[in-house]
């Protein structure tokens, strides 16, 4: 699937990043040199056409610019860089997320977000690869990123067995990763909820569902997620009965998120709640 992803049509854009980070980092070096000139007593003579004496700005007021370069260089980088994080959070493309970053990042990283984004795309048995390879990094967030990502896999190919034992080891290395940064591991609980409300929905186990429901809030600032919660919600509602809940959620999906698979299985939902509505 990685190969099929039609990264030309995003080329425009890859360029553009390139030129934007190639500029920044032209402006930070021509910034830090003229720094380092003017630090110092400057002495240029060249009869009358050129004269310039200076006592130098000091090194105090030196560092302190370079400071002040370095922080604008960061900024305008995390903002260059904003579409590789944007394309999944807030346009919900999984297909642009993974053509971006395969032109600027590798290792661990491109790992989560080729499993994230194949899985996204409703290709589960490419994402799994990906996906297990972050169960074997030394970082905790990796490794529950990882089981998070094979179970999602094995939940929507129908192996629910698979993804219970999966779920089990997600919440062993959870409870032992309270030493991580308290933010991350309460995104990690959160992910956990989810993964206790999908398994509830495979075991049609509505009283865990109920349960569950209403602490299943819009997953901000990432759209995606928001709309896998979205999506299961949906589901919870059709398989309760609640047509008018469902219909809300699914087209929610469809119009937020219409470029993932969940838009692909709402769609099939919603047609099945036609029938149904037709029916009664």
């Amino acid at each position: 699937m990685i190969g099929s992803i039609q990264t030309a049509k995003y080329d425009k854009e890859i360029k553009i990043i390139r030129k934007n980070r190639k500029s920044a980092l032209v402006y930070l070096i021509c910034a830090l040199t003229l720094i380092v000139i003017f630090s110092f007593p400057l002495n240029i003579d060249l009869g009358s056409l050129v004269s310039i004496h200076t006592g130098g700005i000091g090194i105090g007021l030196s560092i302190l610019l370079t400071a002040l370069c370095l922080i604008i260089y960061v900024i305008s980088r995390a903002v260059i860089n904003y579409p590789l994080i944007s394309s999944m959070d807030k346009e919900c493309d999984p297909e642009k997320y993974i053509a971006l970053n395969l032109a600027f990042k590798n290792g661990e990283r491109l790992d989560g977000i080729c499993a994230s984004g194949l899985i996204y795309l409703g290709d589960y048995d490419e994402a799994l690869p990906y996906a297990k390879s972050l169960i074997e990094s030394n970082n905790k967030s990796s490794v529950l990123s990882g089981y998070f990502n094979i179970f999602r896999c094995e939940y929507f190919k129908g192996e629910y067995d698979k993804a219970k034992i999966t779920a089990e080891r997600y919440a062993e290395v959870l409870k032992n990763g309270k030493k991580m940064n308290s933010s991350v591991y309460s995104a990690y609980v959160k992910t956990h909820t989810v993964i206790k409300f999908m398994i509830a929905l495979a075991d049609k186990d509505t009283a865990t569902q109920s349960d569950l429901l209403y602490t299943l809030m819009p997953w901000k600032p990432s759209q995606s997620v928001t709309g896998l919660v979205e999506y299961l919600k949906g589901v919870s509602a059709f398989d309760s009965g609640d047509m008018e809940e469902a219909l809300f959620r699914f087209k929610w999906v469809i119009e937020s998120c219409g470029k993932t698979v969940l838009a692909a299985y709402s769609r099939e939902y919603l047609a099945n709640l036609t029938v149904k509505t037709k029916d009664e």
